[in-house]
């Protein structure tokens, strides 16, 4: 159960669970929890309460000390590259869709890893890659910003002034 108030993760963004509201849809009552978006007002979602795979896919958002821990370990994270381009797709695919802030931080690792190295060469990544690392980043970005009580583009910077200071 969520309480209202509460910081969760639901497909990648950050929401709000504003309460519970009940809906009739034909003849079927139904209780759902309410859910804002934080940096979109105007997109809200409605989740079945009984619904265990919807609800299955709601988390909480990672306490401070949990997102420091992981900034720490960013220089220990090892590559998740697969070189056959349809198993990277389906793999990070996959890892998009679980929301594991862990992985999610290693696939924009290895993500940036390899277009710095495609960027020496003047090339750049497929745009599967591109589109995927940019929706991890940005997942991530949301919610270490909310809970580090900074803006969305300062995330970066903070995670690099960290990294320099280790």
């Amino acid at each position: 159960m969520f309480n209202v108030g509460e910081a969760v993760i639901y497909c990648s963004q950050v929401y709000t669970v504003e309460g519970t509201e009940k809906k009739t849809i034909g003849k079927t009552v139904k209780e759902y929890y309410c859910l804002k978006n934080v940096y979109d007002e105007r997109n809200s979602v409605f989740i079945p309460v009984d619904n265990e795979l919807l609800v299955g896919k709601m988390r909480a958002v990672l306490s401070r000390k949990e997102i420091l821990e992981m900034i720490a370990g960013f220089p220990n994270i090892e590559s998740c590259w697969v070189e056959d381009e349809k198993e990277r797709n389906a793999k990070f695919k996959e890892i998009l869709e679980k929301g594991d802030r862990f992985e999610m931080a290693r696939m924009v690792k290895t993500l940036f890893e390899k277009k710095c190295q495609l960027e020496e060469i003047s090339r750049h990544l497929h745009s599967a890659d591109e589109t995927v690392f940019h929706r991890a980043e940005k997942a991530i970005c949301e919610e270490f910003a909310l809970v580090l009580g900074i803006k969305k583009e300062e995330v970066i910077p903070f995670i690099a002034k960290a990294l320099k200071h280790e």
